[in-house]
């Protein structure tokens, strides 16, 4: 994403206030809750003087994944027996699936 530097692809100032407080919602949920916008929200704050359709569209993107996602989670349930040590088990796909391209 590149700021633009033209005023006639500018947004609006009304959609501009919009974008800079969307932005600012996804960089409080990424602080706090959502690490997994982090790069996509590090990207749209780069543009915040000079924001386009197309980053406010994206803005809009992001906040639909959140909103879609919002009940998706990492789930740990460790099983405990009385008097023993907790265990928690863990996998990775540490190889990408096997994809040889992308390794």
């Amino acid at each position: 994403m590149v700021q633009n530097t033209n005023p006639k692809h500018a947004l609006s100032e009304e959609k501009h206030k919009l974008f800079c407080s969307g932005v600012g919602m996804l960089l409080w949920l990424v602080k706090h809750s959502r690490p997994d916008i982090a790069n996509c929200v590090r990207k749209l704050s780069k543009v915040l003087d000079g924001a386009t359709e197309a980053s406010y569209k994206e803005m809009s993107r992001t906040i639909k994944y959140v909103l879609d996602s919002c009940n998706l989670s990492l789930k740990i349930e460790p099983t405990h027996v009385l008097d023993e040590h907790w265990t928690l088990v863990c996998f990775s796909d540490s190889n990408y699936a096997g994809n040889l391209d992308s390794c």
